[in-house]
Parts: structure tokens; sequence; C-alpha cells
């Protein structure tokens, strides 16, 4: 799915993508290095994840203009994104990473190791909706607490729409008409309508 995909590959890119060929500022100014990979897999929070994208899938087959729903919780987000960076073509260069769902706005945060030293990554992200396509957008990125300039966390939201195969993130057609993305504490459901 189109929607799912786009958030968890600029949550990838966002937080931890950059990390393998970037230098970022440290509070001592030493370069970036790349971390090792994502954390254990939770079995039944991804396998939970997995039957309710198919369900939300099963729905959108439904006669066009019948409204569809998928609402996930972080725990199930965390543990397919675990499940994905576990597999052996999904290795990132941030261990830890995880997403926090907060009111309006999804944090991703994720440890790397820049020169020797282990350090927090953290990216902020709103989600929305507008004329029944995804709007995504990059509130801020930082590393070791210190905010990533802008050009660079432009470049990121670049890799990210060439990830999906060049699609602007701010527009993006899902493959329904989305009503809604509402990111709440520690879940985000997604409403639309069948085409």
């Amino acid at each position: 799915m189109r929607l799912l995909a786009a958030l968890l590959i600029l949550a990838l890119l966002v937080v931890g993508g950059f990390l393998a060929n970037r230098s970022l500022p440290t509070p001592s100014g030493a370069p970036t290095a790349t971390a090792t990979r994502a954390p254990t897999v939770d079995a039944r929070g991804s396998a939970a994840f997995d039957r309710k994208v198919g369900d939300f899938r099963s729905q959108l087959a439904r006669p066009s203009g019948q409204t569809v729903q998928l609402e996930l919780t972080q725990d199930e987000v965390n543990a397919k994104l675990s499940d994905l960076l576990s597999s052996p073509s999904g290795g990132a260069p941030v261990r830890n990473l995880s997403v926090k769902l907060e009111e309006g706005q999804a944090v991703v945060t994720g440890t790397a190791s820049i020169a020797g030293q282990e350090v927090p990554v953290e990216a902020r992200l709103k989600a929305g909706a507008s004329g029944g396509l995804l709007d995504l957008e990059v509130i801020s990125v930082k590393a070791a607490g210190i905010p990533v300039p802008d050009g660079v966390r432009d470049q990121l939201v670049q890799q990210a729409e060439t990830a999906i195969g060049g699609k602007d993130l701010n527009g993006l057609d899902v493959g329904f008409y989305l009503k809604s993305v509402r990111l709440t504490d520690e879940k985000v459901t997604i409403e639309g309508q069948t085409r």
C-alpha cells in the first residue's frame, strides 16, 4: 500500500538513511559514521499490522464511494518497522529505530554511531489529506539534539520521493480517495473512500 510505504520510507530515510553518506554536526563537530542493524522483530505486532493492512486492502475492492478505514497502533507500526529492518535487505544505519505517535505528528527516533559515540537522532513528521491525496511534511530533523539544516532535510525528502517512484510526498495519490490521516497518542487512523 503506497500510503504506508510512503510513511515508512520517509521515516527510514529521514531518521537513518542519510547518516550513511552525510556528515552532520555533533556537539564536538565530528563527522557521521554508519550504525548497525535494527532491533529484533516483534512477530505478533508485525502479524497484526499485516492482517489489518490485508483487511484494508479487501475494503478497497468494494464498489466506488464506500468508506474505508485503517487503524494501527504505535506498537504495530514499530513491530512492522522492526520486521522490515531486520530482513536481509532491510539493514539501516540507525539502531533502535522507533515511531512514537503523538497528537498530530509522528516522532521517529533512533541511535546512530557518530565518531565512535552513540548519538540520538530524531525526525518529526506530520501527515494529512488534501483533495483526496496524502500530504507528508517533515517538521524537523535532529542529530544529538542539534537541528539538521533545512537543505539536508530537503534532500531527505527528495530521497524519500525517489524511493516511492519519484512521486511528490505532498499530493501523493495513494490509490483511493484519502479523507484523513489522524495521528493521535499511540494510534494512526486512515480514512478514505473507494474509487
